[in-house]
């Protein structure tokens, strides 16, 4: 009896020092970004004055922060010390300490606000845009151009509303973005956390999708949009684990309406649907149908107001296919092989690998090699997801092990075929 005891009280205390070694984690990243602009005298991201010296220190501290946030993040997801009630509410706690980042890591939060900007006034952001028009344009990154917004109107109506009352104040735009992400942070948990009481699952499961460092820092600590649809989609899983099968629909409507990349989400409602059908066939297929209508109506309301010409729609589609590659696990693995023997030599200037005549395609004379690497890995990529669906139909079949499966499928398809891998796609 006084050995079990003294185990809990163990255990208590290995779960409060990683607890604290988490949220200390969290406050060196914060006091990183604010040290960076302190030192640069400006929140933007690129094209400011700091010195080396400043630099390093800030990115020695930054990455004390990351280190100390993984090494508690992975030793509570490995103990599985949390129960689901807690995690939600160290979510919640970790949630607020990181909305306190300011720009850091990325910039794109400045061209999210300028799309607004040049929304409310008017201008066609689907299109090639005057960015000079937005008082915000200035905080962008130089290289970025006056190019379209590959994000769909639902983040759009999000960005004109952080930018509607302050036009010209980056600062007050910036706070009304962060308490509008507040809201998304608080619709995710609350899906995830009833998804998860749903299916059942290991509370270490559940931990490492919500307290996940890529989900915060960037989705909360950095603006990005992304945690839109990371949003919708948690919903979306959480109406099929309820038998919403319309309503996972229109989530999923709404997670693509933010961006077309989530186009992914729907073969999951479909295969769902049909795993665990509790009618005849016919209804299966009227309903997935009446689904997939339902969708596209909510998806042609939510572009019909910015709708002017095609390019409203394939612009933002076009970012599911048309961009420069290097964003894949596989690709990477090919480009060590182009770059490899460059870098070995001490660098290698811009222009050897960006073809600007081609619209800054990838120029390697190891081309052959670069996609060979390539091929390999989709290959076993391939194989071990009929491996994973194979094991799936064999073995007991349900609905929280499907769920399991089919995101162990899209992070295959996602690490070694798609070219807009990001690290927050994970977290769909």
């Amino acid at each position: 009896m006084l050995s079990n005891l003294k185990f809990l009280d163990t255990n208590k205390q290995v779960k409060t020092s990683n607890v604290s070694l988490l949220t200390a984690g969290s406050l060196l990243l914060v006091a990183a970004s604010w040290l960076r602009a302190y030192f640069a005298q400006s929140i933007m991201v690129d094209e400011h004055a700091m010195s080396g010296f400043q630099a390093l220190f800030i990115y020695l501290l930054f990455g004390t922060g990351l280190t100390a946030y993984s090494i508690a993040y992975y030793k509570l997801w490995r103990t599985n010390a949390l129960s689901i009630g807690q995690i939600r509410l160290l979510f919640y706690g970790q949630t607020l300490l990181l909305s306190l980042m300011l720009p850091f890591l990325s910039n794109d939060i400045f061209s999210l606000l300028t799309y607004g900007d040049l929304a409310n006034k008017g201008i066609d952001v689907f299109n090639r845009i005057p960015g000079v028009l937005s008082s915000f344009f200035s905080y962008c990154n130089p290289l970025s151009g006056n190019g379209p917004t590959v994000y769909g109107p639902l983040c759009l109506i999000f960005l004109q509303s952080a930018t509607y009352l302050t036009p010209e104040n980056i600062y007050i735009s910036l706070i009304i973005y962060k308490l509008i992400a507040l809201i998304w942070a608080v619709i995710f948990i609350e899906a995830a956390f009833y998804t998860a009481k749903k299916t059942s699952v290991a509370p270490g499961t559940f931990f490492f999708i919500a307290l996940n460092p890529i989900l915060l820092i960037q989705g909360i600590g950095q603006l990005h949009s992304d945690l839109m649809a990371v949003v919708m989609t948690a919903c979306t899983v959480y109406m099929m684990m309820r038998n919403k099968t319309i309503l996972a629909f229109i989530f999923a409507a709404l997670a693509i309406a933010v961006k077309m990349n989530y186009l992914l989400i729907i073969p999951y409602i479909f295969i769902a649907s049909y795993i665990f059908k509790r009618r005849k066939q016919k209804t299966f297929i009227l309903k997935s149908v009446a689904g997939v209508l339902v969708a596209a109506t909510v998806l042609v309301m939510l572009y019909y107001p910015y709708y002017t010409s095609k390019n409203t729609f394939l612009t933002p589609f076009h970012s599911v296919y048309e961009q420069i590659p290097t964003k894949s696990i596989a690709e990477i693995f090919g480009d060590a092989i182009f770059y490899g023997e460059q870098l070995s030599k001490g660098g290698f200037q811009l222009s050897h690998i960006i073809d600007e005549d081609s619209g800054g395609a990838l120029v390697s004379q190891k081309m052959a090699a670069w996609n060979g690497v390539m091929m390999v890995c989709r290959i076993l990529a391939l194989a071990t997801s009929a491996f994973l669906i194979f094991t799936f139909f064999r073995n007991k079949r349900t609905k929280g092990e499907w769920m399991n499966v089919y995101l162990r499928l899209l992070l295959l398809f996602l690490l070694f075929y798609s070219h807009v891998i990001y690290p927050w796609y994970l977290m769909m």
